[in-house]
């Protein structure tokens, strides 16, 4: 029965899969799920009420308020439409084709509800737990609004006990919650049946000493912190003394043919040559860009060792487990304590600062070497100086080494004004020149896929002909689009051309920044002003002529002019 979704759970995991169906970012299926949450009538959505917390302040910054309106309808609609999902426990939890990142949701709600003894099956309140936990991006955010773990935990009423039976199960991690399977055994057994359990207790009683002691050497040497750091030290010292609560086991051969007993010491059941764990390789920790970001990486990383610690704990000595639940809940308040005080060592969020900036941009420049007049770096020099707001250097047919000394010139040609440097296509360069990001077609690599390789300060837009790709782009975390094309040009051949209506139709719904496209010149810009566009992308008019410094200083002004001007 805990593998099965609750009613209110079963109608909030639908309502998501019929929201993002289709989207290929992890981030918009945890959006629309925890929208879901606090859309419809359930637990969560009841205790995030308590707590101050709605959809619309949680993804606003993602969604514009029209595509927040229009889920929230389409949730009310398919209520009324599809009573029969708040009848019976859903028959599985998981869909064959569901995104890992649901997958991964439900499966950590799944383990909350085995661990909470009074749930009837998977409620949208492990859910809730379940998406804190696991995305970064809502959890930061639910933090900045005051709302940490112990909180939801509290108001949902979700506290797990550690006293009553141990849940019976094999180390090939097949549960069984039934009775009638369990069989009592004292902890000597359970050890002696069990060393991948003592080598998951000695994997995470390092690595949370480790952590400490990495959070004890900052507040120690770069905050000279004698308090923060004895607090930190104590923590330390009191974990390492949590060992003593794991069972001492006599001597025995588990095989009577050896002569060599099996000693329970931690040490003992250490097999780092077999641990496959040690060949997995992620390239984000071995990259830290500033000391707050290793202060955050190594406060979670004291906090999931012990939750590991406590949770495989409870199968040979309860006593331990609740031991490091304490030290677990006072670890909280200290990363509270370190954050706040890395927090104010974090240089300006440059993500931030780019968006910023793409937010004011209105003249948008693509940089063609074959369209330029006069030499390409000449073109470069003259639009800067005409107040050009982003170049684009986009170039189909050079070699990779040619386009990344280009790349590299140009944003460094930018770095030193307010212009934002963008690459054409290539996410790769746009990392290895260390420009402000990269700019997609719909034939090149999906939003997911490019956000995948760009660094996360890094900007991303992409190419639009329909309104429903717009509003794809938003959904998946472009940062601003491409609209058009809009007349014919001479960067690209079309067969159908969006138009204006295509720009009045994004200026209407869409908030994110929109860059009109094709064929824009002095002559028409007026005509894209009155179907609704306020930012234009600009190629021929602009590195084809004899003075590119006058003609983008005059775009600008012209864009200044209200459209009646």
């Amino acid at each position: 029965m805990l593998q099965t979704l609750t009613p209110a759970a079963e109608r909030t995991v639908a309502s998501c899969r019929r929201m993002a169906a289709g989207a290929t970012a992890p981030q918009t299926w945890c959006d629309f799920l925890m929208f879901a949450l606090l859309k419809n009538e359930s637990l969560a959505a009841a205790a995030m009420q308590r707590l101050g917390i709605s959809g619309d302040s949680l993804l606003s910054l993602r969604h514009s308020p029209a595509a927040l309106q229009q889920a929230a309808t389409y949730l009310q609609s398919n209520a009324d439409s599809h009573p029969e999902e708040c009848a019976t426990l859903g028959e599985r939890s998981v869909e064959p084709d569901d995104p890992l990142v649901l997958i991964q949701i439900i499966d950590r709600a799944a383990f909350l509800a085995r661990r909470d003894f009074n749930a009837a099956g998977i409620s949208s309140a492990h859910l809730l737990v379940a998406v804190f936990e696991s995305n970064d991006l809502l959890r930061n955010q639910l933090l900045d609004n005051g709302v940490d773990h112990p909180r939801i935990l509290a108001e949902l009423n979700l506290e797990t006990k550690v006293d009553g039976p141990i849940l019976a199960i094999d180390f090939d991690l097949n549960w069984s919650e039934s009775p009638a399977a369990f069989t009592p055994r004292d902890h000597a057994t359970a050890a002696r049946q069990s060393d991948a359990v003592w080598r998951i207790l000695d994997a995470n009683l390092n690595r949370g000493r480790e952590g400490l002691r990495v959070l004890e050497d900052y507040a120690r040497f770069s905050r000279n912190d004698a308090s923060l750091s004895e607090q930190l030290k104590a923590l330390r010292h009191e974990l390492v003394s949590t060992e003593a609560l794991l069972p001492q086991l006599e001597s025995y051969n588990m095989d009577p043919a050896s002569t060599i007993p099996v000693n329970p010491d931690l040490l003992l059941h250490r097999d780092t040559p077999h641990d496959v764990g040690t060949q997995i390789f992620n390239a984000a920790e071995s990259i830290r860009n500033d000391i707050s970001a290793v202060v955050i990486a190594n406060s979670r990383r004291v906090q999931e060792a012990l939750r590991s610690l406590e949770e495989f704990g409870k199968l040979i000595a309860p006593a331990f487990s609740r031991k490091v639940k304490q030290i677990r809940y006072r670890s909280y308040t200290l990363q509270q304590q370190l954050c706040s005080i890395a927090d104010t060592m974090r240089p300006p969020n440059q993500h931030e600062h780019r968006i910023q900036r793409l937010h004011t941009a209105a003249l948008y420049v693509l940089i063609t070497e074959s369209l330029c007049r006069l030499p390409w770096q000449q073109v470069v020099e003259s639009a800067l100086r005409g107040g050009v707001d982003v170049l684009q250097l986009r170039e189909k047919h050079l070699s990779d080494r040619e386009l990344l000394r280009r790349a590299r010139w140009l944003a460094d040609a930018c770095r030193h004004t307010d212009c934002l440097c963008i690459i054409n296509d290539r996410s790769d360069v746009a990392v290895a020149a260390n420009t402000d990001g990269v700019h997609v077609g719909q034939d090149e690599f999906s939003v997911a896929d490019a956000r995948a390789v760009l660094r996360q300060d890094q900007l991303l837009g992409i190419s639009t002909h329909t309104l429903q790709q717009a509003q794809a782009a938003t959904i998946d975390g472009a940062d601003y689009i491409g609209v058009g094309p809009t007349f014919p040009t001479a960067t690209k051949i079309f067969l159908e051309f969006p138009g204006l209506q295509f720009v009045t139709e994004v200026s209407r719904n869409l908030k994110i920044p929109a860059f009109v496209i094709g064929g824009i010149d002095r002559e028409n810009i007026k005509e894209v002003q009155e179907a609704g566009g306020t930012r234009v992308a600009l190629a021929s008019s602009v590195v084809g002529s004899e003075n590119p410094e006058e003609t983008a200083r005059q775009v600008k002004l012209q864009l200044r002019k209200p459209s009646g001007g």
